[in-house]
């Protein structure tokens, strides 16, 4: 008799869970029982609601801006956005110095030209902040509004992204500085 309970409790699960399972997804379409009585999986009888709940879920907690920016730029395919920028960067610039180059490498020269041209390029992945680019039109996930007093940071943003100015070159904040003493 030690047998019973638990053979009694195994086959009332089971059948409990058939039931429920059953009457969460079976009949897919509404069915009247005994003319009177109607019925329809409980699950396909609010699927509109679930699709518009799980689609709200999507597009709030899961596929955000942020997070597919992030993706972009931490994920495991990373470095060939990075090097698809660098490429595309160095191609620019060629193009665009297309008759002045012969002068800008004879002026710098050619090594001093490459890292130049590889420095515009680069964007490292330590100068963004969680997967957050930071520069011209983003701060702190969205878009700048002209006149809220942060010049300041995006030049300082702007200054990360493009790296240490060269020797001798002032920075914007350096010149605005030395125009604020000599203004006072």
């Amino acid at each position: 008799m030690s047998w019973l309970m638990p053979a009694f409790g195994f086959f009332v699960g089971y059948f409990t869970d058939w039931l429920a399972l059953r009457m969460i997804f079976r009949p897919v379409e509404p069915r009247r029982f005994l003319g009177v009585f109607g019925w329809q999986g409980l699950f396909h009888k609010r699927r509109d609601e679930v699709a518009a709940d799980y689609g709200n879920l999507l597009a709030t907690e899961i596929l955000t801006p942020r997070n597919i920016v992030e993706a972009m730029l931490t994920g495991s395919q990373s470095d060939k956005l990075f090097n698809m920028i660098d490429n595309a960067v160095q191609r620019a610039v060629d193009s665009e110095m297309c008759l002045a180059k012969p002068l800008v490498v004879a002026t710098l020269g050619g090594k001093r030209y490459q890292e130049l041209k590889r420095g515009a390029a680069h964007i490292h992945p330590a100068t963004l902040s969680r997967g957050q680019p930071r520069g011209r039109g983003l701060h702190h996930g969205g878009p700048r509004h002209a006149g809220n007093g942060d010049q300041q940071d995006e030049a300082d943003d702007d200054a990360r992204v493009r790296g240490p100015a060269p020797p001798g070159v002032q920075t914007g904040r350096m010149e605005a500085n030395t125009h604020r003493r000599h203004h006072r």
